[in-house]
């Protein structure tokens, strides 16, 4: 879990970056083209409702019923009696 958060937050500032080379942004001038800003609204609203709608999505297709609930109760009790954490310590 940790590892894909990781690399899907790498993913991200590479992607924002890329796209911000791409609208004209030139790292320490004190003020930028207009189409900075307007990517940088872009990537801050249709990003995130673009993550979000994945995210509805994603709840759609997961059925919990009283057998999937079970099984994932399961595989929490296998964790912590293993010392496991869901929540790692930093």
């Amino acid at each position: 879990m940790t590892l894909t958060r990781k690399a899907s937050q790498a993913g991200a500032v590479m992607l924002v970056g890329i796209m911000l080379q791409l609208a004209g942004f030139v790292s320490g001038q004190p003020s930028q083209v207009p189409a900075v800003g307007h990517t940088l609204l872009a990537i801050l609203s249709l990003g995130t409702l673009a993550v979000l709608a994945c995210g509805f999505i994603i709840s759609l297709r997961f059925r919990l019923d009283l057998h999937t609930h079970g099984v994932l109760r399961a595989e929490t009790l296998k964790m912590r009696a293993a010392g496991l954490s869901l929540y790692p310590q930093r």
